[in-house]
């Protein structure tokens, strides 16, 4: 799971909260907000990189099923590792083609499928 998913339960005095870029972190046609995570894999040199589902967008018609927190790992089998990936691959997608997303949920891997619309 992304270390970055885990928010401390208080802010730092001081500490102002971050702005995130929503059109550049948005992936429309998924109708999420994502943000790449990078977390150390099994050896000390290896690191994995993956794009969590920060938020759901409002007024969007996705058929995934994709909740925050979500960590996307693959597109039809291909490893996912950042936003701008993620984006170019399912905007490559064309109408009623169908889409496997490789998806950790509360430390639980399972597939999200889909259709786009």
């Amino acid at each position: 799971m992304c270390a970055e998913a885990q928010v401390p339960e208080e802010k730092p005095a001081g500490d102002p909260i971050p702005a995130v870029d929503i059109e550049e972190n948005a992936v429309s046609n998924l109708g999420i907000v994502a943000s790449a995570c990078n977390h150390k894999a099994t050896g000390p040199h290896e690191s994995i990189s993956e794009v969590l589902v920060a938020a759901r967008l409002r007024g969007t018609d996705s058929q995934a099923e994709l909740v925050a927190g979500d960590v996307i790992r693959s597109v039809n089998g291909i490893p996912i590792t950042s936003v701008k990936q993620l984006r170019s691959l399912i905007d490559a997608f064309k109408l009623g083609d169908a889409i496997a997303l490789q998806v950790e949920r509360k430390g639980k891997l399972m597939y999200v499928a889909f259709e786009i619309d």
